[in-house]
């Protein structure tokens, strides 16, 4: 999957692509003041050749391992993996007349791709109970000894070759954003051995 658009975070706006592959491989350039290339070869994350900084491998993590793909790819290989149920709503249930969405929601229990393993991580994974499309993954990490609650959110999904893809990809910590992609260009490709992953 390759997406063109715009990188926002802490430091402003540019220009960037975005390019996946299955299972778990990512690589983001972003162009600009800010320039730099964020990449995941699928066993080891790498910034401009050189080690990532958290920040960056918060980035990788939510491209690599919060996508619908990975979740799909992962759920029928890992044992914690579980339908947790249906049409969950986001109030108490007792909200007359509610309009709000309704979320199937699967866990999925497994360590973060992109960061040294350590220790399993539970993951939620939303879909919307209607449309079936995917809406967000949710989880805990822990930063300088305080929790805080992740949330990857997929989102203006468009048809490409009979295939869905997001046409604005956010993280939310602690419900503040920390960084989004907004595409304005998607389009699918054929995998091959280019180096388009290879680490410098």
């Amino acid at each position: 999957m390759i997406l063109t658009g715009t990188w926002t975070d802490s430091t402003g706006s540019s220009s960037a692509t975005l390019t996946t592959e299955i299972p778990n491989k990512v690589r983001l350039a972003i162009t600009g003041a800010a320039a730099k290339t964020l990449l995941f070869d699928g066993s080891q994350a790498t910034v401009n050749g050189g080690p990532p900084a958290a920040s960056d491998q918060d980035v990788l993590e939510s491209l690599a391992a919060d996508s619908v793909e990975s979740f799909f790819y992962a759920f029928g290989k890992t044992a914690g993996a579980k339908y947790l149920g249906g049409r969950y709503r986001t109030d108490d249930g007792k909200t007359p007349g509610y309009t709000g969405p309704y979320y199937d929601i699967y866990g999925l229990l497994g360590a973060g791709v992109t960061k040294t393993p350590g220790g399993a991580q539970h993951k939620l994974f939303y879909f919307d109970s209607i449309s079936s499309q995917f809406v967000k993954a949710r989880y805990r990490v822990q930063k300088s000894g305080q929790t805080v609650e992740v949330q990857t959110v997929y989102s203006n999904w468009v048809a490409s070759n009979g295939q869905s893809l997001p046409g604005r990809i956010e993280r939310f910590e602690n419900g503040t954003s920390v960084f989004s992609f907004v595409a304005t260009g998607q389009q699918l490709a054929a995998g091959a051995n280019d180096g388009t992953f290879s680490n410098p």
